[in-house]
């Protein structure tokens, strides 16, 4: 592990020197060994068996004991590891910190005596020919080294080792002890701080994860099918779960209501806002079940329950496929953007920003203003959320409504054919760029007369 210097002598314009060969210092090349080892470990519980062989530690006692005073009143203890018959066992991996709680508590003894003022001690011409908790199994030991493991100055573990030798323990074996297990100590406390953010990381994933699934729900999950129209939907979410939601809700009538919504924020928060949306517009029970009605029963709801701050931006609408009559509500969201024919047939879009009111959820009392259009035979209505307005390209630019607009006229008009060619643009347009926002996009188009 040290190397050799290709020359005993460098130099250079600033500095010059003569290296020394390490090599022939075994307690150094042994302490560099020890050190690249631990850096290896993965568990807490495989420590102690790297160092009872590493050369490092490997000073030999008569017995050892480990103890735990983590969160306990002083002279109270849990036995964590006990060799004082052989030390075999401790080249064994034992997990002592997983069922810590489960060890008993003991506060009476030569253990408690050690531990109770928190100092490291030295003790020689031991006797301990009863103890009420170990009972006679220290009679054989005649010294003792107890060692705190510091933990942000506090001593939270004690390693205890054991000589038959009266005279066996010396202040320097004491000091070189006391740094090496608390090298050790050191090591098992990281390892197992890793494991319990790993763990914690696993379990919130597994969290969010079940959240996405519950969202992804409530995402159509076949398009209805409408006579005389074709309806496509997407969504995407820049994590595993997101705050954007598309649903459609067909009413007795056969008028089809739909909804395009976007929870401000990310993650499972913002998934909550999309699923209480949700809830309310497929059990709102409004007369005539009119948009602006139902934009306004959910937001009575989310203002009397979310307490984040938090808001829900939308598009609310009722198509009649009958008459083609579409009648809608802008809370806060992005404009639709309507394809029609044009003057002499070259499609051209308009925007439905006629009408708009703030998000859902700010505002206890808001009344929704609806406007209506006819979408005649032949023209398309594409819906979006601003994760699709706003998707950047590698340099920062956005695509903007103009990136939207393009790609609706290179289709004929069909929901599908649309639907494809803008999420196409959209991921040309980002390149390798990762999505920042969810994305959702709904399209609906009227078949043509004689289609």
């Amino acid at each position: 592990m040290i190397p050799t210097p290709d020359s005993p002598d460098t130099t250079s314009t600033k500095w010059r020197s003569r290296s020394v060969d390490l090599r022939s210092e075994p307690r150094l090349t042994d302490l560099i060994d020890t050190l690249s080892a631990l850096s290896r470990v993965t568990r807490p519980e495989d420590v102690m068996p790297l160092v009872r062989r590493d050369p490092f530690f490997a000073v030999p006692v008569d017995g050892l004991i480990s103890l735990s005073t983590r969160d306990l009143e002083p002279g109270r203890y849990r036995i964590t590891r006990l060799a004082v018959d052989d030390l075999e066992g401790l080249e064994r991996p034992v997990d002592t910190w997983s069922g810590r709680h489960d060890i008993p508590i003991h506060e009476t003894g030569f253990l408690s005596d050690l531990v109770r003022n928190g100092e490291v001690s030295l003790h020689r011409d031991l006797e301990v020919l009863d103890d009420p908790v170990l009972g006679t199994s220290l009679r054989r030991f005649r010294s003792a080294i107890a060692i705190p493991l510091l933990d942000d100055g506090q001593a939270r573990n004690w390693v205890v080792y054991f000589k038959e030798d009266a005279e066996g323990m010396s202040i320097e074996e004491l000091a070189e002890r006391t740094l090496r297990s608390n090298l050790m100590g050191g090591t098992v406390r990281q390892l197992r701080a890793k494991e319990e953010v790993r763990a914690a990381n696993d379990a919130m994933h597994r969290e969010v994860d079940r959240i996405a699934e519950i969202q992804r729900s409530f995402m159509p999950r076949s398009v209805p099918e409408i006579p005389g129209w074709s309806l496509a939907g997407r969504f995407e979410t820049s994590g595993v779960a997101g705050g954007d939601l598309w649903t459609v809700r067909r009413l007795e009538d056969d008028r089809i209501a739909i909804l395009v919504a976007d929870a401000s924020g990310h993650g499972p928060a913002a998934a909550v806002m999309a699923a209480m949306t949700h809830a309310v517009f497929h059990s709102a029970d409004c007369v005539d079940l009119d948009p602006g009605c139902m934009g306004r029963r959910i937001n009575e709801y989310l203002t009397r329950w979310q307490t984040t701050g938090d808001f829900v931006t939308a598009i609310l609408a009722i198509l009649d496929p009958a008459t083609g009559t579409f009648r809608y509500i802008r809370a806060g969201h992005p404009p639709a953007l309507l394809r029609t024919a044009g003057d002499r047939d070259e499609p051209r879009i308009q925007g439905l920003d006629r009408v708009g009111g703030p998000p859902l959820g700010i505002l206890e009392t808001v009344e929704f203003e609806a406007a209506e259009i006819v979408i005649e035979p032949d023209e398309t209505l594409v819906l979006f959320s601003d994760g699709i307005l706003e998707a950047r390209a590698p340099d920062g630019t956005m695509l903007g409504p103009e990136g939207i607009e393009e790609a609706m006229l290179r289709c004929p008009g069909d929901a599908r054919c649309t639907l494809d060619r803008i999420e196409r643009a959209v991921l040309e347009f980002e390149g390798d760029r990762p999505r920042e926002d969810d994305q959702t996009l709904v399209v609906l188009h009227r078949t043509p007369a004689d289609a």
